[in-house]
Parts: structure tokens; sequence; C-alpha cells
């Protein structure tokens, strides 16, 4: 059996499709929507969800940080020292390490999906990869499912964002190289949860499939899927048949996690020191330590011995040491993750009133903080300006005018803020703007797309064969029709620098100026080709994939084993048509 699972930065949830309506599966008792949180033991156990959370507060709010140094190792420089031959300087390497931590706390795991050098991290004495993490949350999920539905379930679809990176932050190359070891990691995981096969879809389209359910007439839908973790963009034309359109997708890395890192900042440092004094010469509270209170997991490296003597030797010299005491306290006793959730709280509040107040007492921690809608929306008016930029490219994107858009699918927990929600009213009208279970329209697509099987062509699923959706590569819109190529062909694009070598699965709209192909290419194969060092690439796809060369002499594995993608593209006249009749490997 076949389920859909929408892994989100801030809540999870799962679901499946019997044809006639849309089932959410129970993940803590009778709720379907659960944190993504992770709570790892020092004995290893795994707990996610609202457990995870209750147990780290519990075992860790409060608690004073105890730290130890480890000795690592050591570093060896050798420099030039002319006629007395070379200087050699050997530093020993250490780390530190709260060794009365009982547990550590993940939130928002799937950013990690951003960063392609972020691999993992160590948990007390176990390297944990990203993909393992992601995986304790999968797991759980699946072993959910099995029981509700009483049968064994190994196949998956699986909610992705439209991007990972900021597209204008890298080369093209880099880019497209991010967004397949993003892809990667994500299939990794679920297969390390159990899952044989997997598949992905973007976000926002498996929004618009569940929306199609309820449309007894074509339309043209915005999809504004807008999370804890990123906003996904996606232009669509439904039809009440089931068949859809993929005009245009975008991706814009901003978030809910942001505002609430944006009202730490813009209102709450205060009571932390910011604008305070210290010394003979009252010099200004340093700017470096308020940077690590932007977001809670980074608040806890105040309490390290460097930075929490610089605490204590500010605070006896601080024309405000009331607030310094605060701040130590906050970092040493664990307490970040506690007001960042009453931050949220308030965040959401102000969503339904003018204003509230942001309030939190805890020993030596006194907050009673105004915010005003007015104010916060004043604090994100920058993000809103990058969501407005976002939206206009979507649509220049997708050749279409703002009249155009007949509905806008309005989905995730951030698209009920109001300014928001103003936002897309002033560009399409409020009469087009519609609230699609902001929680669960996500699950719910999926899981009619895993049903009906309908993966951008419904690719035939195999363990050998990995799947997954890849798009916005930036390629100018033209017509197709020229071209001669049609379903089946083997063509060559390029991503970046990297040419690609796939075969046409599916054509959308092959006759008009926004034709989209679905090619699936094999991963990694020109990496393997082109790469000089093959150590180098062994060692790359063994980290993503897990998957080794079966001789050294024989780079070519990779065409064996790494698995492929599928990657839906505005057609454009750098696609060349190689060869006729060949048929891809999902028939």
């Amino acid at each position: 059996m076949r389920i859909a699972i929408d892994f989100g930065t801030t809540n999870s949830s799962a679901g499946f499709f019997d044809g006639d309506e849309v089932h959410l599966i129970p993940l803590e008792g009778e709720s379907t929507v659960m944190p993504s949180m992770i709570y790892i033991t020092r004995e290893g156990e795994h707990y996610v969800g609202n457990e995870a959370i209750r147990l780290y507060l519990e075992q860790n709010t409060g608690r004073p940080a105890v730290y130890r140094r480890f000795d690592i190792g050591s570093i060896t420089e050798t420099y030039s020292w002319g006629e007395w031959g070379p200087l050699i300087v050997i530093r020993r390497v250490y780390c530190l390490h709260d060794i009365g931590a009982p547990g550590r706390l993940f939130q928002s795991v799937k950013i990690g999906l951003r960063d392609p050098n972020f691999t993992g991290t160590r948990v007390f004495d176990r390297f944990y990869r990203l993909e393992e993490l992601i995986a304790i949350v999968l797991r759980y999920i699946k072993r959910k499912a099995e029981d509700y539905l009483g049968d064994k379930i190994d196949s998956v679809v699986l909610g992705r964002p439209v991007s990972y990176v900021h597209k204008d932050l890298e080369e093209e190359t880099r880019i497209g190289m991010i967004e397949q070891t993003a892809v990667a990691k994500m299939i990794r995981a679920a297969q390390i949860a159990g899952f044989r096969d997997v598949g992905l879809v973007l976000e926002p389209v498996a929004a618009a499939h569940y929306y199609q359910l309820s449309i007894n007439e074509r339309a043209t839908v915005l999809v504004f899927d807008f999370g804890g973790g990123t906003l996904d963009l996606a232009i669509l034309r439904l039809h009440p048949d089931g068949l859809s359109e993929v005009i245009a997708v975008k991706g814009v890395l901003v978030g809910g996690d942001d505002f609430d890192s944006r009202i730490m900042t813009g209102k709450l440092l205060k009571y932390f020191g910011a604008g305070s004094t210290f010394g003979p010469k009252r010099l200004p509270f340093p700017s470096a330590m308020l940077e690590y209170l932007a977001k809670w997991q980074t608040i806890p490296a105040l309490s390290q011995p460097p930075y929490r003597e610089q605490i204590r030797e500010i605070k006896r010299e601080s024309s405000n040491p009331e607030a310094i005491e605060a701040l130590e306290c906050l970092a040493s006793k664990n307490y970040g993750f506690q007001l960042f959730r009453e931050i949220e709280h308030r965040k959401k509040v102000i969503s339904k009133e003018r204003h509230t107040f942001i309030m939190m007492n805890a020993e030596d921690i006194h907050i009673r903080e105004p915010l005003h809608r007015i104010e916060f929306e004043s604090l994100i008016n920058d993000f809103i300006i990058e969501i407005d930029q976002g939206i206009k490219q979507c649509i220049a994107n997708s050749g279409l005018e703002n009249d155009d858009i007949d509905k806008v699918i309005m989905t995730g927990g951030s698209s009920l803020i109001p300014c928001i929600v103003d936002l897309l009213a002033r560009r399409f009208g409020r009469d087009k703007i519609q609230f699609s279970s902001p929680f669960t329209s996500i699950v719910s697509g999926l899981a009619v797309i895993a049903a009906k099987r309908h993966f951008l062509g419904a690719v035939k699923q195999t363990p050998e064969f990995l799947e997954a959706v890849d798009s916005e590569l930036g390629i100018p819109l033209t017509e197709i029709a020229k071209s001669g190529i049609v379903v089946g062909d083997k063509v060559s694009f390029c991503i970046g620098q990297q040419e690609i070598v796939g075969t046409v699965i599916t054509i959308s709209n092959p006759t008009g100026t926004n034709a989209l192909l679905t090619i699936e290419y094999w991963l990694y194969v020109n990496f393997c080709e082109a790469a000089a060092d093959i150590e180098a690439v062994k060692e790359f796809n063994s980290n993503i994939l897990g998957v080794f060369t079966k001789s050294d002499e024989e780079p070519e594995y990779f065409d064996e084993l790494a698995g492929n993608m599928v990657t839906t593209m505005r057609y454009e006249k750098d696609v060349v048509k190689l060869e006729s009749g060949i048929k891809p490997s999902g028939g």
C-alpha cells in the first residue's frame, strides 16, 4: 500500500486516498498533525512530536549547563624560518561538551537540506547523518500508519519544496548540485525508515491536486504554500477530469521561523543587554553576542565558558546588570526554546487580534513586551517585499497576467497572517483568495497523487530506481512544436555547465508557448564520467546515497546503482533531440 507523508519544517502529517475521500492518519492520540520535533536522549532513545517537546522541557529547562573540555587531537603548522629552518607549531584541539545534558532537541531538521556541506551532527557518542535524523520521524509515522491500517506499508509519496536554495546566491551549476543532493538525502531518509518505493512531489502541486477534487470547471490557480521554512508558489491549470498542467513554479526561502527571529531581534533584545553599556569607557554591549539570540538553537552557545566569563565580567560593570543577569539565565539554563514558543504563540495571536503581550517569567528573566500588529508588519516588511517579488517572478515565468488567475489557494500556517493575505488580495482581488486546510492540504494532495500513481507521468518505481522532482531551472519559455520532440525521445540539456542526457516522459501543452517537459535522467552519471578523482566521487556518492563501487576500474557503476532523477522544465531550444523511440523506464 502507498501512503503520503508531508514532512514539514514545523509539522508533519500522513494520509491516504481511497478513491472517494482523503483519510488522515492519527499520529498523536486523535491528532493527525504533529510537530516535526526530535529528542534524542543520552542513552540513544528517540522521541518525536509533542512527546519530544515535553521531555526536553521536563529534563532541560532550568538545568544549568556543565561543560567539560575534551581533547580531540592536534594541528601541526609549519612555517618557513629562513636559515634556521622550518618553525613547527603544534596546537592542541579540544571541544566543549555539556556533560549534564540528558538529551538533545532538534527542530526544523528539514532546513538542513539547504546546506550541502551539512552531513549530520554528533549526538553524545554517536554521529547522526541528516538522513538518519529525518528517518526517525518518517519511521515513527510509518509505524503509526501500519498500526492504523493493519497492513505493511513500503511505498510512500513525500512532498518537497520548490527550491532548497536561493537562486541568486549561487552559480547555476552549484544550484543544481545542491538541489540534487537535497533530493537524494530525502529519498535516502525514506529508505532508511523502511520504505522501498519512494517518490517526491512538489508541495504546492500536491495542494493543487487536493483543491482539484472540489472543482467542476477548468481553473487556473496560484498555490501559495507558506510554512515555517519556505514559501512555495505554483501556477497550474486544473481540469475537473483530473488532468493538470504545471505552468510555473517558484521557491522563496522565507518562512514563519524567520518571522519569529525578527520578533526576537526587533523587540526582545533589550531584555538581554541590547542598548546597555559597560566599563569606564561605557562601551556598548557586544553585538556579536546578541546575534546568538536570533534562534533558540544557538542561544546555548553563550553558556560555554569563554562567553560565560565575558558575560559575568560585563555584568559587574554594566549599566543594566539585570538584563545581563537575564541573558546569563537564558543561555545557561536552557530557557531559549521556551521563549521562542511564547514568541510563536504571540505571532499567532496577533493574526487574530490587533495587539498582545509577549510574557515570560522564569528565574531572572522577566518579560512583558507589547506587540502590535502594525509593529509586527513593520518588522517583517523586507520579507514581505521579497515574497511579493517572488509572486511577480512566478507570474512572469508563467506568461500570464494577474487577471488570468482564477483562484489563489492559501495553505500552510504562515498563510494565515493578515498582511500576507492583504498582499495577495491587492494583487489578485480578495474574492479570489481561498483557504485550503492550511495544515493538511498538502498531505491530502499527496495522498490523491499516491492513489492515482500520478507522478508527473506515472514513472514506474522500483527499489533500484530513485525518483525525484526537480523544478524551476530558470529556462526561458519558447515553442516546442518546431523541435519535433515527442514522448519517448532521448534528449540532452544542461544544468549550468553540466550536460545531461535523459528521456522525455511527458509533455504538457505541446502546441503552446508554455510547454513543459518531464525528463528522466541518471543521477551523477556525468560527475562520474568527468571526474578526475574517482575516490572523491566515490566518497561523495557514498555519503549521499550509501552506494559503493563494485571495482575501482569501473566508474560506470554509478550508471547502474545511483538511480534516476525526474526533472520538470520549460522547453527551450537548448534541449536537443538525440534519438527517437527510446522507451522511458517508467513506460
